[in-house]
């Protein structure tokens, strides 16, 4: 188990990668699409949403990690795969999506191949570097440390990619303390099949957000003239209100019988 500094900071540089790639992406999806050639917002939304409705292929990616090392290792080559897949398929849907006017045309259907690729990528690397945090850290304070640190440098990549400061940090406070948890209760042989669960259920999460959130902006855009800032302001208000939801409901959630669970 490595608990030292050095290493916290070497795996600080795969998350960060991916927040701005995410970022590079998303931002240039939603500006195109949205603002350039005036279609719905949740059209822009679905698109966004492809590579988060692809994440049950992480229980499947997280097993191949776990089971299946390639030349003697068992994360970092699926790691490097990842990232291989991440940055070619996002640097492909954002190339076709600036010169497709139209979405329902081939060009389209090469967006969504490179939105594909690039969730395949992205959950790959992300559920491996997270099964590498149980694998290289010390069970407790160590790889909660870890943990935590792996998402502070999401909102860090999110506040400087985007400039949102007090989205990104509430957000990024709450997948900070849930995926310190989650690895907590993570066995180090199977970590990568457990957090992939982990895993589907935050990523599902999120791309429910972005279809339901485009859908609320579309939806207040219609009854109400050229107001964005209520119509963005309601998808907001939905959101803290399903937050509150999630929190009453971890409430109750028994911790010390998922310990004994996830022991056995």
């Amino acid at each position: 188990m490595q608990n030292r500094p050095a290493s916290l900071i070497r795996l600080a540089d795969l998350p960060l990668s991916l927040t701005l790639l995410s970022i590079l992406a998303g931002s240039v999806i939603n500006r195109v699409m949205v603002v350039e050639v005036g279609l719905p917002v949740i059209l822009a939304g679905l698109f966004i949403a492809v590579p988060l409705l692809i994440s049950p292929v992480r229980i499947w990616l997280g097993h191949l990690s776990d089971a299946y090392p390639l030349w003697g290792r068992r994360r970092e080559p699926y790691l490097v795969l990842g990232a291989l897949l991440s940055g070619g398929g996002a640097a492909l849907a954002v190339v076709l999506v600036v010169q497709t006017p139209a979405p329902a045309s081939a060009g389209g259907a090469l967006i969504v191949l490179g939105l594909l690729l690039y969730g395949v990528g992205r959950n790959l690397t992300g559920n491996t570097v997270q099964a590498l945090l149980t694998d290289r850290f010390a069970a407790g304070v160590p790889r909660a440390r870890a943990a935590n640190l792996y998402e502070v440098v999401k909102i860090l990549g999110l506040v400087v990619g985007a400039g949102l400061l007090g989205l990104g940090l509430s957000s990024g406070l709450a997948a900070a303390s849930l995926l310190a948890q989650a690895v907590e209760l993570t066995s180090a042989p199977s970590a990568g099949l457990l957090l992939g669960v982990w895993g589907l259920g935050f990523q599902l999460g999120r791309a429910l957000a972005s279809v339901i959130g485009a859908g609320i902006v579309d939806l207040m855009n219609l009854v109400t003239v050229d107001a964005p800032l209520l119509a963005y302001g309601a998808a907001f208000a939905g959101e803290a209100a399903l937050l509150i939801g999630a929190l009453l409901t971890y409430g109750r959630l028994r911790m010390r019988a998922a310990r004994v669970l996830s022991a056995s």
